[in-house]
């Protein structure tokens, strides 16, 4: 899994990147194997009559596809954890149906095992 951080307007110094780039990798450290990349966007964003930053977390995966997510908040450090956040309960609920549809006892594998069963 690879991470990406693009800024427009707005300067993140190296030890915010270094932390935002921690945050996503604990973040998906379950998740990781099914992530291809990860891009994150922050801009300057209103917020009210205040000025915000805006975040948003692009998710490819080759198991379940694109995911973006976004969302804004006072402070950089906010708007990533909360959108991470958003994120990852996307991604996991995502990864639960995908992986629910292929355990699910159908009639044909019921049939199987029952004259297996029988023999």
């Amino acid at each position: 899994m690879w991470i990406s951080i693009q800024t427009k307007r707005v300067n993140v110094a190296p030890r915010l990147r270094r932390k935002i780039e921690d945050l996503i990798n604990r973040m998906f450290k379950r998740e990781r194997h099914y992530i291809g990349s990860v891009v994150v966007s922050i801009r300057p964003a209103p917020l009210g009559r205040d000025v915000g930053y805006a975040c948003r977390i692009t998710v490819w995966s080759h198991y379940l596809g694109l995911t973006i997510v976004s969302d804004r908040s006072d402070t950089i450090r906010t708007a990533v954890q909360q959108a991470a956040l958003r994120s990852r309960e996307v991604i996991r609920r995502s990864v639960h149906k995908r992986r629910s549809k292929t355990r699910r006892m159908t009639r044909v594998r019921l049939s199987r095992l029952s004259q297996i069963a029988l023999e």
